[in-house]
C-alpha cells in the first residue's frame, strides 16, 4: 500500500489547477462546470471550482451492490440533473484513473453523452482505458490509500 499524504495531494491539487487554468488562457476555453466524482474526486473538485470560479456539482458511481459486483454500475446524478441542459464545456474530477472505467461511464451515460467533457485526475494508471486530458503523477504500482480512505 502507499499512503499518500494531504501535502502531497494539496501540491498535486496546485500543479492540476495550474494546468487547467494554462489550458483555458491558451485555448481561450471556458468550463461551464466542474463536476467532482465522489468521494474522493469530490477533495480535489471543490478547492479547484472555488479557486477557479466554476460552479460545482457531483456525481457518484457505484460499481458495487454491498460487496456484490454490480452488472452495470449505478450512476447517481446527485445534483447534476441540471447537466442535462447545459451547454458547453465540462471539466469532470477524480482523484484518479485506474482501470478508467468510472470516466468512460461518465461520458457515455444517456443523459450526459452529448456533453463535451473533459477529464482532469490526480494519479493515472498508463494501463487505462483513457487518457485523462490533465493529471498530474502516473500512478505507481500498489494500492493508493488517500486521506480520505482513513476516515
Amino acid at each position: 500500500m502507499i499512503y499518500i499524504t494531504q501535502e502531497e495531494i494539496n501540491q498535486h491539487i496546485e500543479t492540476l489547477q495550474t494546468q487547467i487554468q494554462k489550458f483555458i488562457l491558451k485555448k481561450d476555453i471556458q468550463f461551464r462546470s466542474i463536476i467532482g466524482v465522489a468521494n474522493g474526486g469530490l477533495n480535489i473538485s471543490r478547492p479547484i471550482s472555488q479557486n477557479l470560479k466554476i460552479p460545482h456539482a457531483e456525481l457518484r458511481v457505484s460499481w458495487y451492490d454491498g460487496q456484490l459486483k454490480r452488472q452495470e454500475p449505478l450512476v447517481d446524478l446527485i445534483d447534476c440533473i441540471v447537466l442535462e441542459h447545459y451547454c458547453g464545456n465540462l471539466l469532470l474530477i477524480d482523484d484518479l484513473t485506474d482501470t478508467g472505467d468510472t470516466l468512460i461511464t461518465i461520458k457515455n451515460h444517456p443523459k450526459l453523452q452529448d456533453k463535451t467533457f473533459y477529464t482532469a485526475v490526480l494519479y493515472h494508471n498508463s494501463s487505462a482505458k483513457i487518457i485523462p486530458d490533465f493529471y498530474v503523477v502516473e500512478k505507481p504500482q500498489g494500492w493508493l490509500v488517500f486521506p480520505w480512505n482513513n476516515t
